[in-house]
């Protein structure tokens, strides 16, 4: 992920994953792209599809992408897809949180306010 991203903003990604995630494993989904239409922000939206995109290039889905990595002989059933998105999710949004945990790591430590008291001049 070569994009910065502000915490907040990765958090708003692992949330949107996740709900694209309930929405394919309930089968109301079947493309995680669609499923991001639906739970995400327009910024959030665009920036996984890209980052889906350029994983899965030069294919231009997961189930044509995912055929490509298996022997030809090998069919792929819809159960397996979905299966298959849904791990892919997961990994999606453990590496978000990896890099949102890293990023929180290198934020400075509050700094303390100086406890003055205020006293009216007489």
């Amino acid at each position: 992920m070569a994009k910065k991203f502000t915490a907040y903003q990765l958090k708003q990604m692992q949330v949107a994953l996740a709900g694209a995630r309930e929405l394919i494993r309930n089968d109301k989904e079947e493309f995680i792209c669609c499923a991001l239409y639906e739970t995400s922000c327009e910024f959030t939206g665009d920036y996984l599809r890209q980052w889906i995109m350029k994983q899965i290039s030069p294919k231009t889905s997961y189930y044509s992408w995912l055929q490509s990595q298996l022997p030809a002989e090998r069919t792929l059933h819809s159960r397996e897809a979905r299966e298959g998105r849904i791990q892919w999710i997961n990994w999606m949004i453990n590496e978000l949180a990896k890099e949102e945990r890293e990023l929180r790591a290198k934020r400075p430590a509050k700094i303390a306010v100086n406890e003055t008291k205020f006293v009216l001049a007489a």
